[in-house]
């Protein structure tokens, strides 16, 4: 077979096998929820809805009305579910009015739940001794417990074309709050975060989720932000692991396609047909004369 000929039987090959078809990509179920709502249960329930509660209580504490405060914080846990901040103030409200009213127990209560959530967290030393004094005994609780925490981690050399693996693992919650997370991803430089719900596991359990890819068609390096919400049963916010201000990075490597010549299949077929014309070449090598052969030869004049 010539040259112009094995060139192309070559190409035709390559053209019957086609491109290599990708297999499916593994992708997370959509959200129960918007951003803008949370799971409790049975159904989506809009964050936000106390706002008006919570604030009609905090007006009431500002009046030393204690027992009126009380019956807008009741209303305004049943109005949940909360957002972080919302929830953390929630229960230090709760935990002032009950002070104020003299429910030492009550107030006690509130206030180590608002520092499960936020062991960092301080009052206004403005406020009556009957309430700071309670505040700092929480305190002093807090501190011989473990704040609720999620461990969140991933492999290295991640690429910005291919799905994403990360593993969820609640390392504390000695109060049974954590029963599921929020997840939010964005790559870095967008403005808008897309989002997965994952039920958590107990602690020391693992639970793993699939991100889809960042871009299919990316031409360069990406780092993709995550941060995390910790909900407990009724969908309020109750942990943070970052946030849209400071989240984590996740580097993404970019590595360009190979050409069509580097690809395993062409190399395989290239091999294959190497492989025969090699068998052919050697075949005709064996089988062709000698350069002297023995005999006798006339000569014409």
């Amino acid at each position: 077979m010539n040259g112009p000929m094995r060139a192309a039987g070559l190409l035709a090959l390559l053209t019957a096998c086609g491109p290599v078809v990708q297999a499916p990509v593994a992708r997370p179920a959509p959200p129960r929820c918007g951003v803008s709502a949370s799971w409790e249960g049975a159904s989506c329930r809009p964050f936000d809805a106390a706002t008006g509660a919570l604030e009609q209580a905090q007006q009431a504490l500002a009046r030393f009305e204690p027992e009126v405060a009380l019956q807008h914080l009741q209303r305004a846990r049943l109005q949940g579910p909360h957002r972080y901040e919302q929830h953390v103030a929630l229960y230090e409200a709760l935990g002032t009015a009950h002070g104020y009213s003299g429910n030492e127990t009550e107030a006690l209560a509130a206030f180590e739940q608002l520092l499960r959530m936020a062991p960092g967290h301080l009052i206004s030393y403005t406020l009556s001794p009957k309430v700071t004094f309670l505040f700092e005994r929480a305190r002093e609780l807090a501190a011989t417990r473990r704040a609720p925490s999620v461990r969140v981690s991933w492999q290295r050399d991640q690429r910005v074309d291919k799905p994403v693996e990360i593993e969820l693992e609640v390392l504390d919650d000695e109060a049974g709050m954590l029963k599921s997370a929020r997840v939010f991803s964005r790559r870095r430089g967008d403005e808008e975060h897309k989002h997965l719900d994952i039920v958590l596991e107990s602690p020391g359990a693992f639970r793993r989720a699939v991100l889809p890819p960042l871009s299919a068609d990316a031409k360069q390096d990406e780092v993709l932000q995550l941060h995390l919400v910790g909900l407990d049963g009724r969908g309020n916010e109750v942990t943070l692991w970052g946030s849209s201000q400071q989240p984590f990075d996740v580097p993404l490597r970019y590595k360009s396609p190979p050409a069509w010549y580097e690809k395993w299949w062409v190399w395989t077929i290239v091999g294959t047909v190497a492989a025969s014309a090699t068998g052919v070449v050697v075949y005709a090598a064996t089988r062709e004369p000698p350069e002297t052969v023995a005999g006798t030869a006339q000569v014409s004049p």
